[in-house]
């Protein structure tokens, strides 16, 4: 969305919500990372409601939220890692 890149949180939203989607996945990626607005790694067809900083899919009934990758920060995580 918006040419930004977001990951699996593992977390699962029970906000209350509002029955518009902002937008839906309409295509897979052929590698690991998308290249393209509303296009995943694990499939198609996925409404999802966005924030500012994450967006939430709707997948088996379940809102699973997705946080906005943020290149820096990972930069810092992987270098404490060293």
């Amino acid at each position: 969305m918006d040419g930004v890149l977001y990951y699996d949180s593992d977390e699962i939203s029970t906000e209350a919500r509002c029955g518009m989607m902002d937008g839906t996945i309409d295509s897979r990626c052929k590698g690991n990372i998308p290249t393209e607005d509303n296009q995943s790694n694990f499939g198609m067809g996925y409404g999802y409601q966005a924030g500012s900083e994450r967006i939430d899919v709707l997948i088996d009934e379940e809102w699973h939220i997705f946080k906005k990758f943020i290149e820096s920060e990972w930069v810092t995580k992987l270098l404490q890692l060293i």
